[in-house]
């Protein structure tokens, strides 16, 4: 069963069980990995027998036309060996957090196709298109 736990921040043994591509982002934040994850309370660690699949942390921003939220996904290792049969849960997990945050927006990098696939399955579809990244918004 997949376990979702609200955490602070990321312990070292997450940090070495995320995908490359992730590791790199949380290497930009060096250091300041707690501080970043502070401003995006909350933090969720979402598991499947003990392997992180990932974390997710939602940044709230204000803006002229009103509040916003922005998510953002680390994907771990574990996604790679989840049975097709958790894939569902996940699914209803991400209709969860659509419902806590109506007009949740996510940034994908457009050198990884694989990860606007990723954002679709999750509910996302492209809003706006930019030079270094695309605009998904919960549809």
């Amino acid at each position: 069963m997949i376990q979702v736990d609200e955490v602070a921040t990321l312990t070292g043994d997450d940090l070495e069980q995320l995908m490359p591509l992730a590791s790199d982002t949380v290497s930009k934040f060096g250091e300041n990995l707690t501080q970043a994850f502070a401003g995006m309370q909350p933090v969720w660690r979402v598991s499947y027998e003990g392997q992180l699949l990932f974390a997710c942390c939602v940044l709230r921003t204000r803006s002229l036309l009103g509040p916003k939220a922005e998510v953002m996904v680390l994907a771990g290792r574990g996604l790679q060996k989840l049975p097709k049969t958790q894939w569902l849960e996940l699914r209803l997990l991400s209709r969860r957090l659509h419902t806590l945050y109506p007009g949740l927006q996510a940034r994908v990098d457009v050198n990884h196709p694989e990860h606007a696939k990723f954002a679709e399955f999750f509910g996302f579809r492209l809003a706006h298109q930019r030079n270094t990244y695309n605009i998904y918004e919960a549809s």
